[in-house]
């Protein structure tokens, strides 16, 4: 995938839901695909340009959406999880 980051799926959805947006209309507004949506939803790792449409789209600057590397960090050290536990 390239340059890939982790979001802050619950600071996305605490914004999002601030501003009274579901999670299709914020997809819409970051024109994001459904499924770019859904993997910022479960905090999967996304291309940097899809963070910056998501902060411009919230109006905020993209290091507010990005995981603090520590919590990023402890969530790979817990290994790869099972495909049918997300």
């Amino acid at each position: 995938m390239g340059d890939s980051i982790r979001p802050n799926s619950v600071r996305i959805d605490e914004l999002r839901i601030g501003r009274l947006l579901t999670k299709t209309e914020l997809a819409r507004l970051a024109r994001i695909s459904p499924v770019t949506m859904s993997r910022v939803s479960q905090g999967q790792p996304v291309a940097l340009r899809t963070l910056r449409r998501l902060a411009d789209a919230l109006t905020v600057e993209p290091s507010e959406i990005v995981e603090s590397p520590e919590k990023a960090g402890r969530a790979s050290e817990r290994g790869p999880v099972a495909a049918g536990a997300a």
